[in-house]
């Protein structure tokens, strides 16, 4: 009994030992909250905020909020990043700083501070109140800066330098595509006003596209879509200033009076009214792209990533796996010519007999189901004229045909492939690994055009792998 006792009391001392720990980090971590809540200098809340103006001696920005969405009225009028702005608000609302209560503020020397002509003079205006303050014109000699609200002084952090050197080019919506409408044409245009290419949908509903004068070209839906999301993120990484999209002058500077890549993307609107947006862009050199578009009234800088992107050649956008998409399901017969043998092989129920009368072998059933799954997955590395196919007279061949011996696809490949120095090559052999591998030209019964892949993507079409030993 007295050990039932004596464990009783030492688990109820536990108990209040544990529930004081408790309350005391509770504690702590109230108190900790409270000291960082009241070093921070301003007290508003961003969510509610309508208006900023700052004023600076270079310039002056002022945004407004229209619902959830904020508009620089000075020194442009433009749409301003919503993220943008709110991540101001949120550091100024952050910042801390620690009030030097010695100083009155009728004695002040603001010049002292530099507070008689501020880096920044800021107004943040709720529906119910506004509240102003003033960032210095110059870091104390630890690099931190004053501040002052309602004529308290306050040496704030070096954070504050970010508040007062904001401009309205980092507060500016940067999106060069802005509109809201179903893409169906996509026209690219070279310099001179070349057609480089012209993509399109029949429909607003369909969700196929097509190449414009190639119409028997297979496109991949997939990469136009990818094409179209670069597009639609991409981001000026600065504008020019003072410049108009429409001034001779600024487009001449620019480079932009004769625009090395124009592109066009037409559709309709919600209301069913066409659209039509422009994408004019000139490669300088040295990361300096320079655009304007039917979005922006200023001239503006991309990165030349960016216009990697979208400066597409139309073979890009063709499918590289269209010459092998067949119903793997439906192959009942294989037949196979390499290196002047041939085997024929024919399937009953699951198993593959082989044809062919070659005494002492049998059909590897994985190797040919590994052919058939292989074939499908293939991918052209690039299509042809159709007068550039130049398969050599030792040619392969396998043909895969159903029940009724209808050929599901027929695929030839022979003769060594070497791109030319005269034609530019597309991004699929643009690396130097692509440009080493070895090529080889093929035909596919699925597609009008030849086309090359690599040797090595063939290495399992083999007579001698689709048999094997009793």
């Amino acid at each position: 009994m007295r050990s039932f006792r004596s464990t009783l009391i030492l688990a109820l001392v536990a108990t209040l030992v544990g529930l004081y720990t408790y309350y005391d980090y509770k504690k702590s971590e109230k108190e900790e909250a409270a000291k960082v809540e009241k070093e921070k200098i301003l007290n508003f809340v961003p969510a509610e905020v309508v208006e900023i103006k700052i004023v600076k001696p270079s310039d002056t920005i002022l945004l407004k909020r229209v619902e959830d969405r904020w508009n620089l009225i000075e020194p442009i009028q433009d749409q301003a990043d919503n993220n943008e702005v709110t991540g101001y608000l949120n550091i100024i609302k952050e910042e801390k700083g620690e009030e030097l209560t010695q100083t009155n503020s009728s004695s002040v020397n603001w010049q002292e501070y530099g507070l008689d002509l501020p880096g920044a003079n800021i107004t943040l205006k709720s529906k119910n109140s506004e509240l102003t303050f003033q960032i210095s014109n110059k870091a104390s000699f630890d690099g931190r800066y004053f501040v002052r609200n309602e004529n308290k002084l306050y040496l704030g952090t070096s954070g504050w330098a970010r508040v007062a050197e904001k401009t309205s080019g980092q507060l500016r919506d940067k999106s060069v595509f802005r509109e809201n409408f179903v893409v169906n044409k996509i026209t690219l245009l070279n310099q001179g006003g070349k057609i480089g290419f012209v993509l399109t949908k029949k429909s607003e509903t369909d969700s196929k596209w097509s190449v414009v004068g190639k119409e028997s070209w297979v496109v991949d839906n997939s990469k136009v879509d990818q094409f179209l999301d670069e597009v639609k993120k991409m981001k000026a990484t600065s504008f020019a200033e003072s410049s108009q999209n429409d001034s001779k002058t600024d487009l001449a500077k620019y480079g932009l009076q004769n625009p090395k890549i124009k592109f066009e993307l037409e559709g309709l609107s919600s209301a069913k009214s066409k659209i039509v947006w422009q994408l004019f862009l000139n490669d300088k050199g040295q990361d300096q792209v320079w655009g304007r578009s039917s979005s922006l009234s200023s001239i503006f800088k991309i990165s030349s990533t960016d216009l990697s992107h979208i400066n597409k050649n139309v073979d890009e956008f063709r499918d590289k796996n269209s010459p092998f998409k067949y119903s793997m399901d439906r192959v009942s017969e294989i037949e196979f010519e390499q290196e002047k043998k041939q085997i024929r092989l024919k399937k009953t129920k699951e198993e593959w007999d082989l044809i062919t009368d070659l005494k002492g072998k049998k059909v590897n059933k994985d190797q040919v189901n590994k052919i058939i799954k292989r074939l499908a997955e293939l991918q052209v590395k690039e299509f042809l004229e159709q007068k550039s196919e130049k398969l050599d007279s030792n040619v392969s061949q396998i043909k895969l045909l159903d029940s009724d011996q209808k050929v599901l696809i027929a695929l030839q490949w022979g003769g060594s492939y070497k791109p030319s120095n005269k034609k530019e090559p597309t991004a699929t052999l643009s690396s130097s690994k692509d440009t080493a591998q070895k090529m080889v030209y093929a035909k596919s019964s699925l597609s009008r055009d030849p086309f090359v892949v690599f040797e090595s993507d063939l290495q399992d079409f083999s007579i001698e792998k689709l048999v094997q030993d009793k």
